[in-house]
């Protein structure tokens, strides 16, 4: 049984992801946390609680990307509608998208070197390592996760550093087709 507390503070995280998803479309430089606070109806406070600031949200806010992208991947797969490529580049798509339409926010959060920047990878490389658990032949999961991870970061950053010197899908397309097989079979 979840006690009301606990049931309240998913509450809150949900809400404040959710004020944060929705304040970083129109943020053109940078965040302002009251802004997110204002969007979820709770206090200053009450984010931190749940988030140590606004880079730390804005992390929770891309690993949840993260699962509905392999959410999107192994739905897909299941239905054998496509390639793993085919697969792999729809599923980055999505979560360039979701970048790209906050390019400010994550571009100040993903390319300075940050805690929020490795956390952000560490979560891409829990994702890959899941799914290579799940592969029957595949290269050692942790070093196979922690290079695709760290590659994929890597070629984020640059996207947001140099003003995106290709759109999400073109991007998204060359990922795809540059990622190890282990993770497109």
């Amino acid at each position: 049984m979840m006690h009301t507390s606990e049931a309240d503070g998913r509450r809150s995280r949900t809400r404040l992801i959710a004020a944060f998803r929705d304040a970083s479309l129109d943020a053109e430089s940078g965040l302002l946390l009251h802004r997110v606070v204002e969007l979820a109806a709770c206090t200053v406070a009450e984010l931190r609680i749940h988030f140590a600031g606004v880079d730390e949200l804005a992390v929770a806010a891309l690993v949840e990307e993260f699962d509905t992208g392999s959410t999107i991947y192994f739905t897909a797969r299941v239905e054998n509608r496509l390639t793993g490529t085919q697969l792999s580049e729809q599923a980055m798509a999505y979560v360039l998208g979701f970048i790209g339409e906050r390019r400010p926010v994550y571009r100040q959060i993903l390319t300075g070197g940050s805690r929020s920047a490795v956390a952000a990878e560490e979560a891409l490389a829990e994702r890959a390592r899941e799914y290579l658990r799940a592969q029957r032949e595949s290269a050692h999961p942790e070093v196979a996760s922690r290079m695709f991870a760290a590659g994929v970061m890597a070629i984020i950053r640059w996207w947001l550093a140099d003003d995106a010197p290709m759109s999400t899908e073109d991007l998204a397309r060359e990922i795809s087709r540059a990622v190890p097989p282990d993770f497109t079979h």
